[in-house]
């Protein structure tokens, strides 16, 4: 898995929470979802079409690749793993879920994620 830095992976969760993968998505909702500029929201659309994660369309948004949807089902395998683990192992609070989840989710150690996937029996 190539890494990807945090601020890219939050922005393909996003682009995909508002439904990216079918239609485009506007600067304006990310912008407003993460409280920044336009322009700001736009420079990142262009480096994630840069790195063939997105298609960009000035003026348009931009539209998850198969490339980008591949990462955002590995960032979401990543979380449900944790998910599971925090849950159900360390019995953690949603609250305390989340917190750990926004912390250890950028992890970019395939074979971590794949042994935790073998120690919660789910393969």
């Amino acid at each position: 898995m190539n890494s990807l830095s945090a601020e890219k992976e939050e922005y393909l969760k996003l682009i995909y929470y508002y439904n990216g993968q079918i239609e485009l998505v506007g600067n304006n909702k990310i912008a407003k979802h993460l409280s920044l500029s336009n322009s700001s929201v736009t420079e990142m659309f262009q480096k994630l079409a840069n790195d063939k994660l997105v298609k960009y369309f000035p003026y348009k948004g931009v539209q998850l690749t198969k490339y980008g949807l591949k990462k955002v089902e590995q960032l979401q395998r990543k979380q449900r793993l944790l998910r599971i683990f925090f849950e159900h192992h360390l019995e953690c609070t949603e609250e305390e879920i989340m917190d750990l989840l926004n912390h250890l989710e950028h992890i970019d150690n395939q074979l971590f994620f794949n042994k935790l996937e073998l120690f919660l029996n789910l393969t």
